[in-house]
């Protein structure tokens, strides 16, 4: 946190400190004006280490799934069942899809409504997303 000069809303009070970044803790602290665009894969699996979740267990996804669900009216997301840390950052993150729907096809759609419109494509059967095989095994971190 220090090497990215992160500041940390003074209204969360989690520790450790790393905590108050997590998606799930940081749109609290948004503005009920601001829309929000979460893509999140349902086994990110640094984020299950950090938590100290079974990565066996399929419990977490699943109750990670139903949370994106429920969640406000502001929020759009885009949660492939892919196992790839930081698939953002690779160079294939143009080519996961949801129910044939591409991150690139959705973004652009979210960005050009105006107000209250969301999606939520949370791949719902675990392994319907297409999730490319990334070559580059490089190190994105």
């Amino acid at each position: 946190m220090i090497y990215w000069n992160t500041q940390i809303s003074n209204l969360c009070k989690l520790e450790p400190r790393y905590k108050c970044l997590l998606g799930s803790e940081a749109i609290k602290y948004f503005p009920l004006y601001v829309k929000i665009f979460i893509i999140q894969s349902l086994f990110d699996f640094t984020q299950l280490q950090l938590d100290e979740i079974n990565l066996n267990s399929y419990d977490f996804s699943l109750k990670l799934r139903d949370n994106l669900y429920q969640s406000s009216h502001r929020i759009s997301i885009f949660a492939p069942s892919c196992t790839l840390l930081g698939f953002l950052f690779r160079s294939v993150w143009s080519k996961y899809d949801i129910e044939q729907r591409t991150l690139a096809s959705v973004l652009n759609l979210w960005l050009k409504r105006k107000k209250h419109f969301h999606l939520k494509l949370i791949d719902h059967h675990f392994h319907s997303s297409y999730c490319p095989q990334n070559d580059d095994n490089q190190d994105i971190f």
